[in-house]
């Protein structure tokens, strides 16, 4: 719960979310994950969007991702992550 509103529904492993759905202040899904594996997003406190990423194993960013600018809203990295990290590409 953040300020009495429901985040996270669902299930944790290893204090990783697990199966269940994450959602925003308003009560909207962002994340919906399966035995660890989804897709999800992430805002800042002004509910701006910062990342969009897949989730592997409970893991966010893992997988396609995009990190948006704050200042203005912008993809400023599009592409791909391995355990929490960007890969670059080489």
């Amino acid at each position: 719960m953040n300020n009495g509103k429901l985040e996270f529904e669902g299930e944790y492993i290893f204090n990783k979310k697990w199966t269940g759905k994450g959602y925003d202040e308003k009560g909207n899904v962002i994340n919906e994950l399966i035995n660890g594996n989804g897709k999800g997003k992430e805002y800042d406190d002004y509910g701006e969007l910062v990342f969009d990423s897949e989730y592997l194993n409970g893991e966010k960013w893992n997988g396609e991702i995009k990190i948006y600018n704050m200042k203005n809203g912008k993809i400023k990295f599009e592409g791909e992550s391995f355990n929490g990290k960007k890969m670059e590409k080489e």
